[in-house]
């Protein structure tokens, strides 16, 4: 918490600039690679997470092709947040994976200061994580996937790699190569009495995040 938020900031922009310089090498070389530029898939974790969903949700950028604008086909975030979802709107807002712990003590599950610093502290930064990630885009209608662990802590930016590996697949599957439209969500049982059991009900009723 002692990192200013002006800090934090810059370090997101300067990552999604860097990315966004990624990109357009591997869309230059797009022959050599054998890759589709309107077919790319972000994946990141925590603070790469952060990057892949600032990235992800700007307005398509054309990369100097003549067919046009390119936007991400898909999201990946494990444990990430954006500062602001007002960002996201109809022409930015692409299909998302989400894994998140509603116990997240680093990266906010919803919608709390990063590493829930204190507003006296000069690292605090209202961060919006995929829960409320995923109402936005429900709200524009755009498919998401919103695998929730109740009870879950920030173990989440690395877990998905190893232990639902095929959650990743099928997202990219039906999501990015079909197209479909679903808006989904997975809760997956966590640590027992958790606290924020009580702010999201559906770790103890067992019923959708978004019900």
């Amino acid at each position: 918490c002692d990192c200013p938020a002006k800090d934090k900031l810059k370090a997101f922009n300067a990552a999604v600039e860097d990315l966004q310089d990624a990109t357009f090498f591997l869309i230059q070389n797009r022959e050599q690679f054998g890759i589709n530029p309107y077919k790319i898939i972000l994946a990141g974790s925590s603070a790469g997470a952060e990057t892949i969903l600032n990235a992800g949700y700007q307005p398509p950028y054309c990369y100097e092709l003549d067919s046009g604008p390119v936007a991400y086909a898909g999201l990946i975030s494990m444990a990430g947040a954006i500062p602001d979802t007002a960002v996201i709107y109809n022409e930015s807002a692409v299909p998302t994976l989400f894994f998140h712990g509603t116990d997240d003590a680093l990266v906010p599950y919803a919608t709390a200061p990063h590493h829930y610093c204190k507003t006296s502290k000069a690292g605090y930064l209202v961060l919006n994580g995929a829960y409320t990630i995923a109402e936005r885009l429900y709200q524009l209608g755009v498919p998401y996937w919103l695998h929730t662990t109740c009870g879950g802590g920030h173990e989440m930016a690395g877990k998905p790699m190893t232990e639902y590996f095929d959650v990743i697949t099928d997202f990219c599957y039906h999501y990015v190569v079909q197209g479909e439209k679903e808006f989904r969500q997975t809760v997956v049982e966590g640590k027992e009495q958790s606290p924020d059991y009580e702010t999201f009900n559906f770790c103890n009723l067992k019923t959708e995040p978004h019900e």
